[in-house]
């Protein structure tokens, strides 16, 4: 990380920010920051919150007056044509954004910021900047690589992300090293699965052709990511510990959800049918798949897939698992 800092904004006036942004995770709790790193055009914030400790990417453009709200950089054209310069110049990426001429945030996300970007070649571009960090490769971004890389259309076109390195007392070797900010191509107008299959469902239209293109689609990811990403014998420990996870979480969803109880003696049949049944090797999937993940873009590409970290868990949680549906 390079030593440009931005605009400097004192930790106590960020706090009473950062408690109101939909991104914060500790909700209704009090922000308790401190600033780790003001490098690379943005600023890496640990909160200690009781809740559990949480390292925020705040990048800050401006400052008002004394105790005003800090501006937030992704709000401004110019840090984002900053950013789109750094992802460009990132060993990973894969084709330059170049000039952003224009920009604006998308509204609604929850955990992390996206950006439209116009471009001067006429493309439009979403850079995400993910908000909460965590040490290690973020999968949302190093499989979207690895298709894109492989000349899979069936996630937008990837031109590149941004790696950086930061302080982290909590480790060993005293740093961490993950992913700030993903640049793919921006799909406007489209459908998502979900949208697609509630339209039909009330006309009447029959789905069989759809589901079979969408389930020809879903397979082809999963055989590019087979070839293009490292996978894993599942030996004796890791089935054990995925039906461990497994059983846990019905456990879970019981306490919190009594009316599955009926349901349990089934549940657990099929999980004895999984472990006893001969496992693939494990690889990379898609960990968050549901049919809002899925946009219907025009014929001959068909079917999008978004969207492939599968939720706030660190990366080591949600990286690795079993092809179940393979022969």
């Amino acid at each position: 990380m390079s030593a440009e800092a931005p605009e400097h904004v004192d930790d106590r006036t960020l706090e009473g920010w950062i408690a109101r942004q939909r991104w914060y995770a500790a909700k209704g709790g009090t922000p308790a920051l401190r600033t780790l790193a003001e490098t690379d055009g943005t600023r890496l914030v640990l909160d200690d919150a009781a809740t559990g400790a949480v390292l925020y990417q705040v990048p800050v453009a401006a400052g008002g007056a004394p105790g005003a709200d800090p501006v937030d950089a992704t709000t401004d054209t110019d840090w984002v044509q900053q950013l789109a310069a750094r992802i460009d110049a990132d060993p990973e990426s894969l084709r330059p954004i170049g000039e952003v001429t224009a920009s604006r945030v998308l509204s609604g996300e929850q955990s992390n910021t996206s950006v439209i970007c116009d471009t001067a070649s006429g493309d439009q571009v979403i850079v995400k900047l993910f908000r909460v960090l965590h040490h290690g490769d973020n999968p949302d971004v190093t499989t979207q690589l690895a298709l894109s890389a492989a000349g899979s259309a069936r996630v937008p076109t990837v031109y590149g992300a941004q790696r950086a390195t930061w302080p982290d007392p909590g480790r060993s070797d005293g740093t961490a090293t993950g992913h700030l900010a993903f640049a793919q191509e921006f799909l406007p107008g489209l459908e998502d699965a979900w949208r697609v299959a509630l339209r039909d469902a009330r006309t009447g239209t029959a789905w069989d052709d759809q589901a079979a293109a969408l389930g020809a689609a879903l397979a082809e990811v999963h055989r590019t990511l087979a070839t293009a990403l490292p996978t894993e014998p599942a030996d004796e420990s890791r089935r054990e510990a995925a039906m461990a996870t497994m059983r846990d979480r019905l456990d879970a969803a019981v306490r919190e959800a009594p009316t599955v109880e009926p349901h349990v003696d089934a549940i657990r049949a099929v999980y004895d049918r999984a472990a006893a049944s001969h496992w693939p090797d494990l690889q990379r999937i898609h960990g968050d798949l549901h049919l809002g993940q899925v946009l219907a873009a025009p014929e001959p590409r068909g079917w999008v897939f978004l969207d492939f970290e599968g939720g706030a868990a660190p990366p080591a949680r949600r990286t690795v698992a079993a092809r179940l549906d393979a022969p």
